[in-house]
């Protein structure tokens, strides 16, 4: 059942292909780094975003496995790969640390940072991009973050960025 969904899945995601706008996306990827504590930038085969982030796992970043679960994979050291909503992945970046607390850690309310990020992502909508957490984020003590994943299927980019700092 679990490989039906997968397979499902994979052929709707690939349906949207043709409606991808790179640019839009690259554009975004590009002015999201400011809002984040790190970002990177990963070239993989274009695909459906699925196979995308299993190549990436398994041929770039040398994982032993891919293992793929939508409801753990935005946790604190799940391990997990998902396809998330953008309603979610917006959440995401508004609601982080990083955004809404100072150095000192104290909170920083109505946070113009997190106004600003939230409104960079919904202009996304309508661009193709496809969403996903990984375990590819800040590791703090021994513990991995997950990272937003911004999957564009057209060009097989995949921009990750880390909204927490790494350190103990």
């Amino acid at each position: 059942m679990k490989n039906l969904l997968v397979l499902a899945l994979a052929f709707v995601s690939t349906l949207a292909f043709a409606d991808v706008d790179s640019k839009k996306i690259k554009s975004v990827a590009d002015q999201l780094t400011e809002y984040t504590a790190s970002a990177k930038e990963f070239k993989v085969k274009p695909a459906s975003p699925l196979f995308m982030m299993k190549e990436l796992a398994l041929k770039q970043l040398d994982f032993s496995d891919f293992e793929y679960d939508v409801e753990s994979s935005m946790q604190t050291d799940a391990g997990t790969w998902g396809l998330i909503k953008m309603a979610d992945a917006i959440s995401w970046v508004a609601g982080s640390d990083y955004l809404n607390y100072d150095e000192l850690g104290e909170e920083i309310k109505n946070s113009p940072k997190a106004k600003a990020a939230a409104k960079l992502m919904r202009s996304l909508y309508g661009s193709g991009v496809v969403f996903g957490a990984a375990p590819i984020g800040a590791v703090q003590c021994g513990v991995t973050f997950p990272a937003l994943l911004l999957i564009d299927s057209k060009s097989g980019m995949i921009y990750s960025f880390e909204t927490e700092g790494s350190g103990c």
